[in-house]
Order: structure tokens, then sequence, then C-alpha cells
């Protein structure tokens, strides 16, 4: 067995809401859905950003981030209010 430490600082313990979305997803919508939780604003857990965006940000096509975001709405581990 290996032990493991993790970084004193600049990393989060993710929750039950990760947790959930580990077994639901596949690797690329999981990936997504992390990004957007790290970037997400605090307060709202919303953010405003384009297909673009996101496929530069993972990288990936734009018609991947589309499959992946059905993924986490059809998941329901997040909505998007205006269509993808």
């Amino acid at each position: 067995m290996t032990g493991m430490q993790l970084k004193s600082s600049g990393w989060f313990a993710g929750g039950a809401e990760v947790r959930r979305a580990a077994t639901l997803l596949t690797d690329g919508a999981f990936k997504l859905f992390v990004w957007l939780c790290l970037h997400a604003e605090r307060d709202r857990g919303s953010l405003r950003v384009t297909l673009g965006d996101l496929a530069t940000a993972i990288p990936k096509t734009e018609d991947d981030i589309r499959i992946f975001l059905a993924e986490l709405v059809h998941a329901g581990v997040c909505h998007c209010v205006q269509p993808i």
C-alpha cells in the first residue's frame, strides 16, 4: 500500500456532489463538471461561458462539449439556462 499526502494549500476536498458525479459521468463529462465547479461563482454556483471557451479550456471540440453538457443535464448534476 502506498501512502499519499495532499498538498497543504491550493486544493479542495470534493464533497458528495463530486463523488456522485464521478460515478454517473463519463471521463470527459466529469472533467467538464470539475472545470465548471472550479470556475463557477461561489455565491450562485453558476457561470456564463461559451462552448468555444469550454472547448479551449479542457481541450475538446465544441461538439464534444455539447455532448458532455447534455450528459451533465441528463444526470441531474447541472442545468443550462440557454440551449446547448
